[in-house]
């Protein structure tokens, strides 16, 4: 990671660190989903309600090496797209994910930002676009 850090690449770390939370948010849901919609239908009945969750997992699992590509190429943090393959894979793509998404919080806590659940806050972003806020590098 390099110390400058201008008020640009802070929002595409932020919008990318959204975009993956928002990525494993849609799957998890969509797992719950299919979990409940499993339990509640009869059985021998035709599976219908599970359709949409199922296809949202796919989604998400299809657009996770890519959250997660989007990511390590704003944080600047090894090769990008061994980031991205490694997410394809079970258990190797979860310990992935957690691991650069745990990445973001302390990147932006280095640019004197205060981090909440989908990255910095409203406004520690605004006071960042008011000049109130430096970056580690212009100080």
């Amino acid at each position: 990671m390099t110390a400058t850090a201008t008020v640009q690449r802070i929002r595409e770390v932020a919008k990318a660190y959204r975009f993956l939370n928002l990525v494993v948010g849609v799957a998890g849901l969509c797992w719950f989903l299919l979990m409940v919609f499993s339990q509640i239908e009869p059985e021998g009945s035709p599976r219908h309600g599970m359709t949409l969750p199922f296809l949202g997992i796919l989604a998400a699992h299809l657009t996770l090496p890519l959250a997660t590509y989007r990511l390590a190429s704003s944080l600047e943090i090894g090769v990008p797209i061994l980031w991205a393959v490694f997410s394809l894979f079970g258990c190797v793509g979860l310990l992935v994910v957690v691991v650069i998404a745990n990445q973001a919080p302390k990147w932006f806590q280095k640019q004197g930002l205060k981090v909440g659940l989908l990255g910095p806050t409203e406004e520690s972003m605004a006071a960042l676009e008011a000049g109130q806020i430096q970056p580690p590098a212009t100080r």
